[in-house]
């Protein structure tokens, strides 16, 4: 029993009841204010208890699942209510901090589906963002030991010098940040900076010293629509939500004719972290 007490949920249930027992002493209604306000599940809320229903899950709901939602959505809201009746919400920043992200949400608005010329404009406009990195092919010597370094000296050929042991795969393909997560930390930017076919001069890795020859160059490129279309979508339909929400927010704060009278320097001054 005493386990059974110190459980979160059977503490809140119990702040409940007592909640509930002293109100009802006092002459009060639990739930008033209800009918006069009756909680509308419209498009927009009822995408977002889905969507919260999938994360959840980590899998799109059913409808059976999404009703089932929608009732502890309503209980949970009958209790907000409630709670904020009896003032229990006010000075509890992680409540208020909460109802603000529900609220950010709400004034998103319906996402309205980008057309072709829309997701080609934007891709234009932010190809840096979607810019595939050039890709480099190359062949490699590697050199360990003290004397790494020295037996990796190129000879007056233009060629590693002979007889020295190889070590590893002879053949690497990757972008920098590729060739980085293989042989360590600026590799792959000291690979993409070789000129021509010759060897390069020693390159340090995290396992000793390479010669390197690059072998294939693929440069850059910003990709056609086609093979990131999805990705152009989602960032065009977020930034579309992000500036309604803002728009909105914008007219709530106007209207409520924000005046300031305090010394906003002299508080400045007097905080502390």
């Amino acid at each position: 029993m005493k386990t059974l007490l110190r459980e979160p949920l059977i503490q809140f249930l119990l702040l409940g009841v007592l909640l509930f027992g002293v109100h009802r002493v006092l002459g009060g209604d639990v739930f008033a204010g209800s009918e006069d306000a009756p909680l509308v599940v419209d498009e927009q809320l009822a995408r977002w208890i889905a969507s919260s229903e999938a994360r959840s899950q980590g899998r799109t709901p059913t409808e059976e699942e999404v009703a089932a939602a929608v009732q502890r959505y309503a209980r949970m809201e009958a209790l907000r209510r409630e709670a904020r009746r009896l003032g229990l919400d006010e000075g509890d920043p992680i409540v208020e901090r909460r109802l603000e992200q529900k609220m950010e949400f709400l004034l998103e608005g319906a996402a309205v589906e980008p057309s072709e010329d829309e997701l080609a404009a934007w891709l234009a406009a932010h190809a840096d963002e979607y810019a595939q990195d050039a890709i480099v092919g190359i062949e490699h010597r590697y050199f360990t030991g003290d004397d790494a370094s020295t037996r990796a000296m190129v000879d007056e050929a233009g060629e590693p010098p002979a007889g020295d042991p190889f070590l590893g795969g002879p053949r690497a393909r990757g972008t920098a940040a590729q060739l980085n997560a293989r042989f360590g930390p600026g590799f792959g930017e000291a690979v993409l900076a070789v000129k021509g076919l010759v060897w390069s001069a020693p390159i340090r890795s995290a396992y000793g010293v390479h010669r390197v020859r690059v072998l294939e160059r693929v440069p850059a490129k910003v990709p056609a629509l086609d093979d990131v279309r999805e990705r152009v979508r989602r960032d065009v339909v977020a930034d579309r939500a992000e500036a309604e929400r803002e728009r909105r927010v914008d007219e709530l704060v106007a209207a409520l004719e924000l005046r300031v009278e305090a010394d906003l320097a002299a508080a400045a001054k007097a905080a502390t972290p």
